[in-house]
């Protein structure tokens, strides 16, 4: 165990004590500090706090009862832990071998559920449009015809917009991206930002009912 994780369980034994009055549930905290880090500086101080706690008039020995009920708990929140860990990682194991990644405007996809909603994100990537696709752009506006010069551009922004959008929900261990949305920043003359906006989830197959 690092030395971490002995400063988390001080604290928790700490706040017990001074923040929450509830020095039966510290008292148990600061013997578990003393057992489980026993070379550690928290173990010094926790050692203290408990002489403190034992020269408190409403101290009985009866406040050692709770160490087992409270090994018992941080046990379950570890186990808990671990297996949430294990659970991202077999998803994003999953991720990375799987070839789909599903897209939309829209907020659903047919067929599936959204199981988890991990964050709004955004991909962006800056082009520079150049004084040749300006002017033919501005050509373009005069004679009512589209510059396919600076679609192009646009579309390939876009795209690569697109990619960084889904490396970055593939690291929230996402399989999709909801509310896909697109804006557009202009910089001066000749630079365009193009920012591609969306929510990464976690969707599963809707299962056909028996």
């Amino acid at each position: 165990m690092g030395k971490a994780n002995a400063q988390d369980l001080y604290k928790q034994a700490y706040d017990n004590h001074y923040k929450n009055k509830n020095i039966r549930k510290a008292y148990a905290l600061y013997a578990l500090v003393i057992s489980a880090y026993p070379d550690s500086k928290e173990a010094v101080y926790a050692t203290q706090q408990m002489n403190n706690i034992k020269a408190m008039p409403s101290f009985d020995e009866s406040y050692s009862t709770n160490l087992d009920e409270v090994e018992k708990k941080l046990k379950e929140e570890e186990s808990k832990i671990t297996q949430q860990e294990k659970e991202l990682a077999e998803r994003l194991s999953a991720i990375k071998k799987s070839s789909s990644f599903l897209i939309t405007s829209g907020f659903n996809f047919e067929g599936y559920y959204i199981k988890e909603y991990l964050g709004v994100l955004a991909g962006e990537t800056v082009l520079g449009t150049g004084f040749l696709s300006e002017f033919s752009s501005s050509l373009s506006d005069f004679f009512g015809v589209e510059s396919d010069t600076l679609a192009d551009k646009l579309s390939k922004a876009r795209d690569l917009a697109t990619q960084k959008l889904i490396s970055k929900a593939k690291l929230l261990a996402a399989n999709a991206i909801i509310g896909l949305d697109y804006d557009y920043v202009t910089f001066g003359q000749n630079i365009i930002g193009v920012i591609a906006n969306g929510t990464a989830v976690f969707i599963e197959p809707i299962e056909p009912k028996q």
